[in-house]
């Protein structure tokens, strides 16, 4: 699956008189990074955070895929490593829209308005929030660099930028969370493939987490958005069926490529 980028808007105080600059303590709270830290001390930062063994997520989700288009209401369950189910509702109105069950080789989405099962091999034609193996991270913003890739680091405003410019690979961390904010992937011409960023960050928990995440994959004609209004990491996850009706009419798609 490809990985991400998007561009960050940054906040930069400016001043008229330089020695002003040079005086002016940082705002209460916020963090200024260390110019000489290195990579492997800003990912052992981004490693200290725990990832959850399970979470269930309500959410306002907008999605443009080639197996669905539209807003709608939805909620998530997920065990980290197991499947993954969404049931996804029109929004205001709690009419079920349809289900995707998503494994670790296979995903299903049934249509419940037109009795419709689209079902297909790997996640190619998902959003990359939605696979099994990374969904946990990327849902709640725990997405850590590779601990092994040659990192070129900058300092970035408040945070820093790595860049793996061999494989393309961009990750902007904010230095006051210690998480990554923005992922991005590009091609050797610099054109951008795919993008995830996380904002609006709340607290969930005790713990923070991002509120909206936003993703996009241009090759695989794939966006979504996804605004989380509650989430639970306690308490048993029930039934992870999709539930299709003997009567559904199944399709099976077939990967880009």
């Amino acid at each position: 699956m490809a990985r991400l980028r998007t561009p960050i808007v940054l906040l930069l105080a400016i001043c008229a008189v330089a020695s002003c600059v040079r005086t002016r303590p940082a705002p209460t709270g916020v963090n200024v990074p260390p110019v000489n830290m290195d990579a492997a001390a800003i990912i052992a930062r981004i490693q200290a955070h725990p990832v959850p063994s399970s979470m269930r997520a309500v959410a306002d989700l907008s999605l443009q895929s080639p197996f669905y288009l539209g807003s709608m209401t939805a909620r998530l369950s997920h065990r980290r490593g197991d499947s993954l189910l969404v049931t996804l509702a029109a929004r205001g109105l709690g009419i079920q829209a349809g289900r995707l069950l998503v494994t670790r080789d296979s995903f299903f989405f049934y249509n419940r308005l037109a009795r419709e099962v689209t079902e297909g091999a790997g996640g190619d034609l998902l959003p990359g929030l939605f696979g099994v193996e990374n969904a946990m991270v990327r849902l709640l913003g725990l997405i850590v660099p590779d601990p092994v890739a040659a990192w070129e680091v900058q300092v970035s405003g408040t945070g820093y930028l790595l860049q793996d410019t061999v494989r393309g690979l961009a990750y902007h961390v904010d230095a006051n969370r210690w998480r990554v904010i923005t992922m991005e992937d590009r091609l050797p011409s610099g054109e951008l493939v795919e993008t995830l960023h996380f904002s609006e960050f709340s607290p969930f928990d005790g713990v923070s987490y991002p509120r909206r995440i936003t993703y996009h994959n241009r090759f695989a004609d794939t966006a979504a958005q996804l605004y989380i209004r509650s989430l639970v990491f306690k308490g048993e996850i029930g039934s992870m069926r999709l539930d299709v009706p003997p009567d559904a009419v199944r399709v099976t798609t077939v990967p880009p490529g």
